[in-house]
């Protein structure tokens, strides 16, 4: 809407503004010009001159004379190189300090808010304290930003031809001979017995590491957060504030971190923040809901990643979005498959995803898919990926499977079954070289050979730091403290232990030119039996395996009667009911056994995790249900067998060997 001033308040207007500046102090020739100043958010300003810099605050001079200060890290990014330049020019400090006056950029605290924020801390100052430090009041609340997605760009697509990708490592990766030599760093016990940990994230160059605690009781609960130097090997600062958050992404300079709010229930993990790791506390700088216009779970924040010091990406609602650090904006989006865990290049230059069937890596400078092609699978769920040290390779983990590419060509290198490994949504591959792969936070992969190689039993979780070193996390308990200790991997005796089983032609008990038998008899029902026969007949002759009787490798199926289960659905549309029954589902089971010792095993159920039932013409919900006990005998034909599989260790271990992660090391 446009507004105009008639005549009479045109001359008033004018005469009111001759007046304010007849009454305004007249300004020295040598004095700074009065300028817009502006916070890191944008949002917002000060009109003043620039009156010189006391520590870490910049004082500013307003029209009517008085002064108000500011922290210098809270200023947008020109205003904090025109300061630069006020100083080289000034040839000496001004020996008399302004009065501390309240921060201009900073909404006044609620009282009673509970909100404790601490002093900015500019990389390359003093680090925190190593003392439990509550966070101080001085900051007040955030910033609330909301996004303008008005300028976001969606990613371009790639030209049509092959995949051509120059993915870099961040540097030179240094030998076990030259690195410094890696300390455990040790963890402070959790303050409360029911104090959980929420979060374990590495910074991109290896240099800290944080832990994130919550205590949910009493409400609104409490957020711990522990600060650790990597290369000095020690705690830097324990600190605390108000609510249930999760740290989500470590900055470079391991001075800012972006804590996403963890609270229960679809929709409540919707709020980003970033907190600044100040010396006496933390101090929360914005806080935002990057996706608060849609609803439940599309809402919630999934992922999100430091780009350098300039830019961060996110993940929700199924979108990946980069951001501008200063100010904040969105300034590229792109559809991501459900449950996507992007992964950071080495470099920084490059996100690895996936959507629609299809895997690609996005190039964050141009905001350009770089490369783009159909995944190996149909469906691949969860998928979450991990980027090799050198930039060579990347890995995704999705539905059991692990497929490994060529970063250069998008040659896919290896396609890896897990089984019996049981990796969860959200964990990503943790590489320790360009040929060995953690996970489950516990089995080293080899990826060349595809053999299960080693477990490592203790740690709650590890992180891969870009060079390759793996930092393996103890939990931290009530009156028992934690660590986070670092490994090469493989070790010597590791890689010795390979050596050793691939020079023994007896290792692959089942690889292309192999011969197995197959025992039918756990089908039950003799006019199924010839099926499943025929069917895993035909799946190991496209594997290039030969069935004959007496070969020591025997494939079992089975198909049984499970334990008893009780399952309801809840009926909508005329008012909501739920039903309650009685099923015992079928399961059927494929197993490898070797001279009588099992090597490997897969199997599904008739019941279903989740359904939506949808009834026929008059079926009624209890005919619907008892469709869950008949068995389910096209599931031999569906099944994947495992194309190379290693002999099994003594013990039933499906690894070459086991190793004990602890304070001391790894043994």
């Amino acid at each position: 809407m446009r507004a105009s001033l008639g005549p009479v308040a045109l001359r008033c207007a004018v005469l009111f503004g001759v007046l304010v500046f007849a009454s305004s102090p007249p300004a020295r020739a040598d004095e700074p010009e009065v300028r817009t100043w502006k916070d890191v958010s944008g949002r917002f300003k000060i009109q003043a001159r620039y009156a010189g810099v006391d520590g870490e605050n910049v004082n500013l001079k307003k029209a009517d004379g008085s002064q108000v200060q500011v922290l210098l890290d809270r200023l947008c990014s020109a205003d904090r190189n025109y300061v630069a330049e006020q100083q080289k020019k000034l040839a000496e400090e001004d020996p008399f300090k302004p009065k501390p006056a309240e921060d201009p950029f900073q909404p006044k605290p609620t009282p009673g808010s509970g909100h404790n924020n601490g002093m900015a801390r500019k990389p390359g100052t003093a680090k925190p304290a190593s003392a439990d430090a509550p966070a101080s009041p001085a900051g007040g609340e955030p910033f609330e930003i909301q996004p303008d997605w008005s300028s976001a760009q969606l990613a371009g697509l790639p030209a049509d031809g092959e995949w051509k990708v120059a993915v870099g490592s961040a540097g030179a990766a240094p030998t076990a001979s030259a690195s410094p030599r890696l300390r455990a760093v040790p963890i402070p016990a959790t303050t409360d017995f029911f104090e959980g940990r929420k979060g374990y994230v590495l910074n991109a160059p290896g240099t800290h590491a944080l832990v994130g605690y919550t205590l949910d009781n009493p409400k609104p609960g409490a957020t711990r957060v522990v600060l650790c130097d990597l290369k000095a090997g020690k705690p830097l600062a324990s600190m605390k504030s108000e609510g249930l958050m999760a740290p989500l992404a470590l900055s470079d300079a391991g001075d800012q971190v972006l804590m996403r709010k963890d609270e229960f229930g679809f929709g409540n993990a919707d709020r980003l923040e970033l907190w600044n790791l100040a010396g006496k506390g933390v101090v929360k700088v914005w806080t935002m809901a990057p996706h608060g216009d849609a609803q439940g779970p599309a809402r919630d924040v999934k992922w999100a990643a430091f780009l350098g010091p300039k830019r961060f990406a996110t993940v929700g609602g199924g979108k990946l979005a980069i951001w501008d650090l200063d100010p904040v904006r969105p300034t590229t989006t792109l559809q991501v498959a459900d449950g996507c865990v992007p992964a950071v290049s080495p470099d920084g230059k490059f996100l690895a995803f996936a959507h629609d069937g299809k895997v690609g890596l996005l190039d964050v400078e141009a905001g350009q898919v770089a490369a783009l092609q159909p995944m190996p699978v149909q469906h691949a769920p969860w998928p979450a990926f991990g980027f090799s040290p050198t930039g060579k390779r990347f890995a995704c983990l999705a539905g059991g499977k692990m497929f490994v590419w060529n970063s250069d060509d998008g040659a896919l290198h290896r396609d890896v079954q897990l089984n019996p490994i049981a990796v969860g949504p959200n964990v990503p591959p943790a590489w320790s070289d360009d040929d060995h792969v953690l996970v489950g936070d516990r089995f080293l992969i080899d990826v060349e050979s595809q053999v299960k190689l080693w477990e490592y039993q203790g740690p709650e979780a590890v992180v891969a730091d870009r060079d390759g070193v793996c930092w393996f996390l103890l939990a931290a308990r009530q009156n028992q403290p934690g660590a986070l200790v670092p490994a090469r991997l493989p070790q010597a005796n590791v890689q010795q232990a390979l050596k050793q089983a691939l020079a023994d032609p007896n290792f692959f008990i089942l690889r292309p030119g192999a011969t197995v038998s197959i025992d039918a008899s756990g089908i039950a029902d003799g006019s199924q039996r010839g099926r499943v026969v025929e069917a895993l007949t035909a799946k190991l002759a496209e594997m290039q395996v030969k069935v004959a009787p007496g070969a020591p490798l025997v494939v079992l199926p089975a198909v049984e009667a499970g334990k008893e289960e009780e399952i309801s659905y809840r009926t909508m549309g005329a008012g909501f009911r739920t039903d309650k029954f009685k099923v015992r589902p079928q399961l059927s089971r494929v197993k490898l056994a070797y001279q009588g010792q099992q090597a490997w095993e897969s199997g599904s159920s008739t019941l279903p995790h989740f359904e939506i039932a949808h009834l026929g013409p008059n079926e009624s919900l209890a005919d619907h249900v008892k469709k869950f006990e008949k068995p389910n005998y096209a599931f031999f034909e569906h099944v994947e067998l495992p194309r190379l599989l290693a002999r099994p260790s003594p013990g039933g271990s499906f690894t070459l060997g086991r190793s004990q992660v602890s304070t001391a090391g790894v043994r």
